[in-house]
């Protein structure tokens, strides 16, 4: 546990100590490109009086999609989980109680897994505009480096 803690500062440490050889037009390009993406992914919901249907087929069934891909990244999520525990996946159709109780788990739960794997996306998402943005304003006082400097020298102490 202490040796990934230290990783994790030492890579946080680096990147700081980059981000002052970074342009920062390159820096707002990424910013800018994490922003994009969590709009992509999150879209802003707006009521408008006159609305028009979209015509195409992604465009009318946008909701359906989602919930397809929802419980598809659920299953697969579930079925890795299961995979790593080692856990027996039965065969279908179910012979027991205890068959159906587990088909109706993944039935009931793989959509919530896939919106909870979604929901962590977006908050990272979100997290990384932020420290980008923070990033971004704190670099032409010196603030950054600095911060990279004593994260790199707290985790080579500490080794």
């Amino acid at each position: 546990m202490k040796s990934t803690i230290l990783s994790i500062l030492e890579f946080v440490s680096v990147f700081l100590l980059a981000v002052e050889a970074i342009k920062l037009e390159n820096l707002s390009w990424l910013k800018d490109k994490s922003l994009k993406a969590s709009d992509f992914l999150n879209p802003r919901i707006e009521f408008v009086e006159n609305y028009t249907p979209p015509s195409t087929f992604i465009g009318r069934h946008i909701f359906r999609i989602f919930i397809a891909v929802n419980f598809l990244i659920g299953l697969a999520i579930l079925l890795w989980v299961g995979l790593y525990f080692d856990v027996k996946i039965r065969y279908l159709p179910p012979e027991n109680a205890a068959d159906w109780a587990a088909v109706f788990f993944m039935l009931l739960f793989t959509p919530m897994i896939g919106g909870i794997f979604y929901t962590i996306v977006l908050k990272i998402l979100s997290l990384a505009v932020k420290a980008l943005t923070w990033i971004e304003n704190s670099t032409r006082s010196g603030v950054v480096g600095i911060i990279g400097f004593l994260f790199y020298a707290i985790q080579f102490f500490a080794k």
